[in-house]
């Protein structure tokens, strides 16, 4: 079909991406969806039916079977749409309805169903309708129709506020009327586009810079173009996501022609490079053969043939033909490169399949068109000559320097058929042309233009050295650690390759031994053969033993079940056991709190102290014992039920009630005994103490915060921190007060690390290994061998 606008090809990759992903089948089999019920449709069916409908548009032709087709799916997909209130499907819809109207060449039934849409539906369906009429095909061919479908779009999308869609169409307006050579309309959309531009991404920005640039290439204003170029490379060389984005290779793409132009060859060659590297790694077979040609001319005109035909072969070799399109391409390029380089343009065959290839697939090219002609004007058929020739020089897409060209061709034909005054009128033409396209003064700002893109270039790279040199600098110190790292390493596996060794030993002789049972086996085997008989009765024998076998071990396996199960009680007994001795202890120790405090009533003020301070441990410790008991588990202890409850007994053991705030932050873990005693004794010394001295007088907002937090490899973290006046000497070497002495002291039984901050009030902390009861029994059974052992020695 005729050429798709820049949103229509968008449609159409996004319709056969999700076709790909929703499972193709035949475009004209219906058998799935007549295989579900209608009450058991959902919006997956509605998708399905629009991208076969798209599938249908989208084949080469306009073959009426094929629009019928699609008609009737989008028709389908429209009522089922309406049938679910579906409302984006029946949107899209109306979308695939549009299309295949105007690929029918209806345009007054796509406006109706353009009238019909959403309106951030009806800007998209307009932005591909300015498409059609911009290249022409299916539409008549008509720039104002064009301008006036982005109009209505963008009155739309600026209405309903539509920012990032109002900026695409306002870019689409301004190179619009570029082509129309409208500057002051050109000013107002571009000047509309870059207020909108923080509402869009950067990527969306770079296109706009690429669609203008390339409309000012087109319409032979050099300067403009290169300035915007230049602009648009510059945002895509900020943002590192930009620098492989085909956009970017598009701005290199021209700028390399620019530098082609100012006859820079060389820079031209750099920049073409870049551009070919980036649509080659994204995957872009057509514009990465448009580059290919761009370097062949760059070569030819640098006297580098060889060059320029290697690129063409590297292309076809790494890149290949991806559709007709690329074969398309490849032809024209060879045969440019023998016009160029003074050989035959194409051979009689190649040129008949360029042709066929051409007519067939509706290809629109004003470079393959001006191949073709040559070929015919060299081969002296003057009027297909003239019709191709004509056919690259009216396609609106000509930029002006390449019509001024075809303007010289054609005087060279007519002055070979006679025809003088149609000679002379294209040759007038064409110096028009060139007289338009020359002036010394937009040389010199292209000049200074690239003087400047130069000089910013150069500065860019002086910067990326200086990073290069930090960077050197500290890969020297990463490559250091790595050889200490390989060293290890290296020790590592000398160490593996040591084990390997006797592994492989071990493995030898095992080798060895088992060769010898082969041997063995095999006597065997001889003996086996000549004692057949024997061997049957043994059989028999065998059987007979492994039944009684197997009564035997059913007799045994019952009476180790019975073991078991009185294992099973003895256990259970010694679990109740260990529960009453836990409660009696927490009775007795009950009961010792008990006689202090009945002690407590005949005492001084400094006896009451110690003896509260006595009761507060032993509380502690009997709380523990109360857990252990009460829980499911009788060696460790749940430290989220166990602090937060010894908390609150010191609480109400100093009669607070409001004067202190407790915060707990206590993770869930169960510690050992051997740990939960401990930390049970260092959290009642250390608020004991905050409570005593850290807030004396009156003191606003007093708050003591309990947190143990359990962190990788099972290292625990216990804070005890106030907020009073601190201690009046942080250093932990000179402190030594009974109750930080105990701190330390019981810190170092479970092998913790204490440390005591004295900053905006005093911060206890206790870094240790949480262990789990199973870990401490261990513990306790290798120290007990250890002590055993050293006895033995002794």
């Amino acid at each position: 079909m005729g050429k798709k606008s820049l949103i229509g090809g968008v449609l159409v990759l996004l319709s056969l991406a999700l076709f790909a992903q929703r499972g193709a089948s035949p475009l004209d089999d219906l058998t799935w969806l007549n295989e579900i019920p209608a009450s058991k449709r959902s919006r997956a069916e509605v998708h399905r039916l629009i991208d076969l409908s798209k599938q249908h548009i989208n084949k080469p032709g306009e073959n009426k079977a094929d629009l019928d087709k699609a008609w009737e799916l989008a028709s389908q997909a429209k009522r089922l749409s309406h049938y679910l209130h579906y409302e984006a499907g029946y949107q899209e819809t109306l979308q695939a309805m549009c299309m295949t109207q105007v690929e029918r060449g209806n345009s007054r039934a796509a406006w109706q169903l353009i009238e019909q849409a959403q309106d951030s539906t009806k800007v998209e369906m307009l932005l591909a309708m300015q498409g059609y009429y911009f290249f022409g095909g299916q539409l008549t061919k008509s720039l104002d129709s064009s301008i006036i479908c982005l109009e209505k779009a963008s009155m739309i999308a600026k209405s309903q506020g539509y920012a990032p869609l109002e900026f695409n169409v306002r870019s689409f307006l301004a190179a619009r009327y570029i082509m129309a050579r409208n500057l002051s309309e050109f000013t107002e959309h571009n000047s509309r586009s870059f207020q909108l531009q923080k509402s869009v991404s950067q990527k969306a920005l770079l296109d706009h810079y690429v669609r203008t640039a390339q409309s000012f290439y087109q319409v032979g204003m050099y300067k403009d173009a290169l300035d915007y170029a230049l602009s648009g490379l510059r945002l895509s060389e900020e943002n590192t996501h930009l620098k492989a984005d085909f956009g970017a290779g598009s701005l290199y793409n021209l700028l390399g022609i620019i530098y082609y132009r100012e006859k820079q060859y060389d820079k031209a060659v750099e920049v073409h490079k870049r551009a070919w590297e980036i649509f080659k790694a994204g995957g872009d077979t057509q514009r990465t053969w448009l580059v290919c040609e761009s370097l062949v001319i760059d070569y030819v005109r640098m006297v580098e043939p060889a060059k320029a035909l290697q690129i063409i072969e590297r292309t076809e070799k790494e890149i290949g033909f991806a559709n007709v399109r690329d074969e398309v391409d490849y032809l024209r390029i060879l045969g440019n490169y023998y016009q160029r380089t003074g050989q035959v343009t194409l051979t009689g065959q190649t040129n008949d399949r360029l042709v066929d290839l051409v007519e067939k697939n509706g290809i629109v090219d004003q470079h393959i068109y001006n191949l073709i002609g040559n070929f015919y004007i060299q081969s002296k058929e003057f009027i297909k000559a003239r019709h191709y020739l004509v056919k690259a020089m009216e396609l609106p897409q000509t930029p002006p320097q390449f019509r001024a060209s075809i303007h010289r061709t054609l005087y060279t034909l007519d002055s070979t058929t006679g025809n003088y005054l149609s000679a002379i009128q294209h040759l007038r033409k064409g110096q028009q042309l060139d007289d338009s396209m020359k002036s010394l003064d937009k040389e010199k700002q292209i000049q200074d233009l690239l003087v400047q893109y130069e000089s910013e270039k150069k500065d860019r790279d002086l910067r990326l050295k200086e990073q290069s040199f930090t960077l050197l600098a500290r890969q020297s110190e990463l490559r250091q650690k790595d050889l200490d790292q390989a060293r290890l390493e290296l020790a590592y596996e000398t160490q593996a390759k040591q084990q390997q060794l006797q592994l492989a030993s071990m493995e030898a002789k095992a080798k060895d031994r088992s060769i010898l049972l082969h041997r063995n086996s095999l006597q065997q085997a001889k003996t086996t053969r000549n004692l057949t008989i024997a061997g049957a009765v043994l059989l028999l024998i065998i059987l007979l033993l492994v039944v009684n076998s197997y009564r035997l071990k059913k007799a045994a396996s019952l009476e180790l079940n019975k073991k078991n199960s009185k294992l099973e009680s003895l256990v259970n007994e010694k679990e109740l056991l260990l529960r009453e001795v836990h409660h009696r202890v927490k009775n007795n120790l009950q009961m010792v709190v008990s006689l202090l405090e009945l002690q407590a009533d005949d005492l001084s003020s400094d006896a009451l102290v110690a003896i509260q301070a006595s009761q507060n441990r032993i509380y502690a410790t009997s709380l523990l014992h109360q857990k252990l008991y009460q829980d499911d588990t009788i060696s460790s202890v749940n430290m989220r039920s166990y602090l937060p409850e010894l908390v609150g007994y010191l609480k109400q053991a100093f009669n607070l009630r409001n004067e202190i705030e407790f915060v707990t932050d206590i993770d869930n873990v169960d510690l050992d005994v051997s740990q939960a005693v401990p930390i049970g004794l260092i959290v009642n010394e250390t608020i004991t103490n905050s409570i005593k001295y850290a807030f004396r007088g009156s003191y606003e907002h007093a708050r003591i915060s309990v947190s143990l937090k359990i962190y990788e490899n099972e290292t625990a973290v216990l804070d005890i921190v106030d907020n009073g006046i601190g201690l009046p000497d942080c250093n932990e070497s000179r402190t030594t007060g009974l109750g930080l002495t105990l701190v330390k002291g019981l810190a170092g039984d479970i092998d913790g690390e204490p440390s005591i901050e004295s900053v905006n009030g005093t911060k206890i902390s206790i870094r240790f290994k949480a262990m789990s009861p199973l870990s401490a029994i261990n513990n306790q059974l290798k120290r007990s061998n250890f002590n055993h052992t050293a006895t033995q020695f002794s």
